[in-house]
């Protein structure tokens, strides 16, 4: 039996790309380096403001990213859970896991700011507590469901990026050489001799340990508690939806 074409992660992917496209002008940048970027203008009137909350931006902040990594590594994982979910539960529940995910996120964002007294002035951006709730589902309703192992090892890349860009702040250049250069050969070493596919929790363990790294080192501002809540979305959603559409 032919399998179902994934039209809502597909469509979601192509949707984050164009919104990043658009939100950082970044084709117009490439070719005229003194172009400035109106992402600060579009994070402020699509993402998510608590101190100016909007309606629309509930849907609207989870289009909006800050860099091609923070997109990418997105991507990657929307596209391995879109690979191993949407099928199975059909494109609405799909859908509405993604939303309602990501609303979530916004409120456990909000609890993270009052407890760090973050500015609530800051907007909240970006897609992961939306596939944070996915991944939820994803891994605890379809664990087996295998999925391209290179998928899979991209979601490692972002994660490299910024090892490699720390000299600066945490590691040492020789650090980040290291890094580089386990990483090489790990990737090499999976794509040769690991299987062409891999079942679902082998790709939300790596996921969660990628998550872990990010949140023990504070890689990045993003706001992990809202990723939880995000988490928080799709176990509900495992009580709304049937693991399997009708």
């Amino acid at each position: 039996m032919e399998e179902e074409f994934p039209l809502v992660t597909t469509f979601l992917s192509i949707l984050l790309i164009a919104s990043f496209l658009f939100t950082t002008n970044i084709t117009e940048r490439i070719f005229n380096p003194k172009a400035k970027s109106p992402l600060e203008y579009y994070e402020k009137l699509l993402g998510f403001v608590p101190a100016r909350p909007k309606i629309y931006s509930l849907l609207t902040y989870t289009l909006i990213h800050v860099d091609a990594f923070h997109l990418f590594g997105n991507l990657i994982v929307l596209i391995i859970v879109g690979l191993a979910l949407e099928k199975h539960i059909g494109k609405i529940p799909f859908l509405s896991i993604y939303i309602s995910s990501g609303c979530i996120a916004v409120t456990f964002d909000i609890i993270n700011r009052i407890l760090l007294k973050i500015s609530m002035e800051a907007p909240f951006v970006g897609a992961s507590g939306s596939i944070f709730g996915l991944v939820a589902m994803a891994s605890l309703t379809r664990p087996m469901e295998k999925i391209p192992t290179f998928l899979i090892l991209l979601t490692f890349l972002p994660l490299l990026q910024i090892l490699l860009a720390l000299p600066l702040a945490i590691f040492t250049t020789q650090t980040s050489q290291i890094a580089l250069l386990f990483f090489v050969p790990f990737f090499i070493f999976a794509l040769l001799f690991l299987p062409g596919r891999l079942p679902m929790f082998f790709a939300a363990i790596l996921f969660i340990i990628s998550w872990i790294i990010f949140l023990a080192l504070n890689l990045t501002p993003a706001s992990h508690i809202g990723h939880l809540g995000g988490f928080l979305g799709g176990l509900i959603g495992m009580f709304l939806f049937p693991k399997e559409k009708p």
